[in-house]
């Protein structure tokens, strides 16, 4: 979105049944859907292609490298899910993350055990400044 548009992001809950499986590439189950779409130029389809390639962009040198998309991607698949793109010129497109939803129990988090009180003086340097003869004083 150059000068102007809209960015919407949205969450959904969704069912993949096995009749969906050839549609988008995940198995069967329960997912989270959360999507991201904006009203920008769109993507031709040889870079919807390639979006997810890590170092891929189709941004001048120095102005990104590539792999926002990329880590998207790898995060969804790794976590048992997968992304998506859909795109058409002139009218934007859309992103969306598909996570494996898990109903449990909240567990509350166990309280921290405080950290140990260090001198005033050790405050500020790490194990390294306490060892290395660089940094004695």
């Amino acid at each position: 979105m150059p000068e102007s548009g809209r960015l919407i992001i949205a969450s959904s809950n969704m069912r993949v049944t096995e009749a969906d499986v050839g549609r988008i590439d995940l198995a069967p189950g329960d997912y989270v859907r959360i999507s991201v779409m904006d009203t920008g130029s769109g993507m031709a389809l040889d870079v919807q292609r390639r979006a997810f390639e890590p170092f891929f962009t189709t941004k001048d040198v120095g102005k990104g490298t590539g792999l926002g998309l990329a880590q998207i991607y790898g995060f969804a698949t790794q976590s048992g899910g997968t992304a998506t793109i859909e795109s058409a010129l002139g009218k934007g497109t859309t992103v969306a993350l598909y996570l494996p939803r898990v109903d449990r129990e909240i567990v509350e988090e166990q309280p921290r055990r405080p950290n140990r009180q260090r001198s005033p003086g050790m405050a500020n340097r790490s194990s390294s400044s306490r060892t290395s003869p660089m940094f004695s004083r």
